[in-house]
């Protein structure tokens, strides 16, 4: 059964780009570890600068400085209203987390076939995490209820006898996403609705995405990133950009690698 499930109306569209641009932010493997404090365990310069570009890109809004910005929780208000910077405290764990666990099922959706069912309670999960029943409730984070239905269309109950695998094309999913006002401490609301509501995307395939064939080369490993695989006008796109397509013909070229066997082998995997 093919999921015709369509987006509901609080968005126009799926936000394609913001969901591979986080997903393509190249962090630090954790800020914190073991019984580590991760206020006490700080991001380095590289993490900060990325996720201030993601955010410079995306939500511009949080970088504001306004003194008069009561309503507007950006990274300077935290700062001046805790003493401390956003990035040194548990809130920024909390993004961190949250683009980590997001990255693994996102492996899962573009790498594997069926998809892991814990993966998808960890989503069912942290969705329903901060949804409350008042809609207009200020502060709330962000709201999104889901349910999963079978081949009967009936409401799936027991997501532990499912097994450890199942194939979304023979299920549906039912969501209906609110846009909140704070996610990790911030005005980043809309990030949390974003994500979750292209993520559905994803799974109802709704999105498409591909991964990055740039090869590995003795400097540099294999291209993770991830990007819209919408049919568009030309040459099907297997690169994330122009750099990976030109290293991995000047890789190919230096050591005569076929091309064409390459590519061949990617779509056998």
């Amino acid at each position: 059964m093919r999921n015709e499930n369509r987006p509901a109306n609080l968005f126009p569209n799926y936000n394609c780009q913001l969901l591979c641009d986080y997903y393509n932010l190249s962090l630090s493997q954790t800020p914190s570890s073991g019984d580590e404090d991760p206020v006490n365990s700080f991001p380095s310069e590289s993490d900060r600068q990325q996720v201030l570009g993601f955010f410079e890109k995306h939500f511009p809004q949080v970088l504001s400085k306004m003194e008069d910005s009561e309503l507007l929780l950006t990274l300077d208000s935290y700062e001046r209203r805790g003493g401390v910077s956003w990035f040194e405290t548990e809130d920024y764990h909390a993004f961190w987390k949250r683009w980590h666990d997001l990255r693994l099922l996102l492996d899962d959706l573009i790498d594997r076939s069926p998809l892991s069912v814990e993966r998808l309670k960890w989503f069912r999960d942290q969705v329903l995490t901060n949804v409350h029943a008042d809609p207009n409730r200020v502060g709330r984070g962000y709201e999104m209820t889901i349910s999963l239905l079978d081949g009967e269309s009936k409401p799936v109950t027991d997501w532990d006898a499912m097994g450890e695998d199942i194939n979304m094309d023979q299920y549906q999913i039912v969501y209906h996403p609110f846009a909140g006002d704070l996610f990790t401490g911030l005005s980043l609301g809309m990030l949390a609705a974003h994500l979750n509501f292209s993520v559905v995307g994803v799974l109802t395939r709704g999105i498409s995405l591909s991964r990055c064939a740039a090869m590995e080369t003795p400097k540099i490993p294999k291209c993770r990133n991830i990007f819209s695989a919408e049919n568009r006008p030309g040459p099907k796109r297997i690169y994330c950009s122009d750099r990976c397509r030109k290293r991995t013909y000047e890789h190919a070229g230096r050591n005569d690698i076929s091309l064409s066997d390459y590519y061949a082998s990617l779509d056998a995997d």
